[in-house]
């Protein structure tokens, strides 16, 4: 599950880092901003990355609301305790439907994939 997260992230900074331009001579003034952009924004996740070391997580079926609202607010979630509220509505969970199931739920309520993802980094089926 962390893997698909961090894929994604990877893949969606990926995206983000390409050129329209394919390296044209007319676009060379503005790969050079683009480089230096690209270059804050590693920064940006290696912060990110050693506060999710200090994610903590919990079996979203057997946490309390204050647990899961911990959980969340561990792992950066804006507003923990109104989607710590929502992921106990769509319980229980089963390690296999627990992502697909928190993606389409949450969804319906405009979660950013961030978002998602930072939620999902905080729960674990036992």
């Amino acid at each position: 599950m962390r893997i698909v997260s961090l894929c994604l992230v990877l893949l969606a900074a990926l995206t983000g880092c390409s050129s329209p331009g394919g390296g044209n001579p007319a676009t060379s003034p503005p790969a050079s901003p683009s480089v230096v952009q690209s270059a804050d924004p590693p920064t940006a996740p290696s912060a990110s990355a050693s506060a999710n070391t200090s994610v903590q997580t919990v079996d979203p079926n057997t946490a309390t609301t204050e647990e899961l609202t911990a959980a969340l607010q561990s792992a950066g979630v804006d507003n923990p305790e109104k989607w710590a509220d929502e992921v106990q509505e769509y319980g229980p969970y089963t390690a296999e439907n627990l992502e697909p199931t928190l993606t389409q739920e949450l969804g319906k309520y405009g979660i950013s994939q961030d978002q998602l993802s930072r939620v999902l980094s905080a729960l674990k089926v036992e």
